[in-house]
C-alpha cells in the first residue's frame, strides 16, 4: 500500500498493516502541523503508527518535510499542534538521550529487510 502525506510518499506491505490495537507503537503520530517563523507550513496533519518490527522508508522531494518530521519525533523541533509517542510515552517528556539511545538500540529483523528488498523491486 503506498499512501502520500504532504507530498512524502508513506509505502507498506500489505503484511504490515498494522496489528493489534493493543501492542504499543513504536511511533505514533498524531495530528502533527509544524511551519518555520516566518514560512508556509511544511506539515499539515499528520498522523501515522509504526508497529514493532515494521520497516517504513520516508519518500518525497527536496522541502517535502522529510527532515522536519525526522526532527519532530526526535524532539529537536517541537510541532505547533499534534502529539507524537515513542513507545507509548509523549516524545515531548522524554530526554534527548533517552530518545537517541531507543533508537539505537532498535532491532531490525530479518523479515523487515526481505519485506523492504520485495518492495524495493515492485
Amino acid at each position: 500500500m503506498s499512501e502520500v502525506i504532504n507530498g512524502i510518499e508513506s509505502r507498506e506491505s500489505s503484511s504490515s498493516t498494522y496489528p493489534n490495537e493493543k501492542v504499543t507503537p513504536l511511533v505514533d503520530v498524531q495530528g502533527v502541523n509544524f511551519a518555520y517563523p516566518g514560512h508556509d507550513q511544511v506539515l499539515h496533519d499528520v498522523t501515522f503508527k509504526v508497529a514493532p518490527g515494521e520497516l517504513v522508508t520516508l519518500l518525497g522531494p527536496n522541502g517535502a518535510g522529510k527532515s522536519t518530521l525526522l526532527n519532530c519525533i526526535m524532539n529537536l523541533l517541537t510541532p505547533q499542534s499534534g502529539t507524537i509517542f515513542l513507545d507509548g510515552r509523549m516524545n515531548l517528556q522524554m530526554e534527548r538521550r533517552e530518545i537517541a539511545q531507543m533508537v539505537s538500540g532498535s532491532d531490525v529483523t530479518e523479515a523487515a529487510i526481505s519485506n523492504a528488498k520485495a518492495l524495493l523491486k515492485q
